[in-house]
C-alpha cells in the first residue's frame, strides 16, 4: 500500500480542486492510503459555493468514510475558511511537513 498525498493550494476555480478531489477518491481503488491536504488557498475548497457544494461533499464524505484522512493548515482553515460544514484535520506548518515527508508519492494541483 502507498501513502499517497493530494495537495491542494490553488483557490477554487472552475472545476480544478473538485477534480482534484475526484482524482483522490479514485486513488483509493489502487489500495493506497489517500492524505488530502489543503494548503493557502486552497482551503477555500472547503467552503464551495453552491455550484460546487454537492460534489465537493461527496468527495469529501466519500474518502472520510473510506478511512483516508483529510487535513488543512490550520492558520490558513482559521483565515480562509472559518466555520466549513467539513470535519478536516487542522495542522500546523511542522506537522504538514511530516506529513507531507511520510508519503511515498505527493500530487500537488
Amino acid at each position: 500500500m502507498k501513502n499517497v498525498a493530494v495537495v491542494i493550494r490553488r483557490a477554487p476555480d472552475g472545476e480544478r480542486n473538485t477534480e482534484a478531489l475526484r482524482m483522490s477518491v479514485g486513488l483509493t481503488l489502487a489500495d493506497n492510503r489517500v492524505n488530502v491536504v489543503f494548503l493557502e488557498e486552497g482551503v477555500r475548497t472547503l467552503t464551495p459555493d453552491k455550484s460546487s457544494a454537492a460534489l465537493v461533499r461527496k468527495h469529501l464524505e466519500t474518502l472520510r468514510t473510506l478511512g483516508h484522512r483529510l487535513v488543512a493548515d490550520g492558520q490558513a482553515l482559521e483565515s480562509q475558511a472559518a466555520g466549513t460544514e467539513f470535519d478536516v484535520e487542522a495542522l500546523n506548518e511542522p506537522e504538514i511537513h511530516s506529513l507531507l515527508e511520510a508519503c511515498d508519492t505527493v500530487i500537488s494541483w
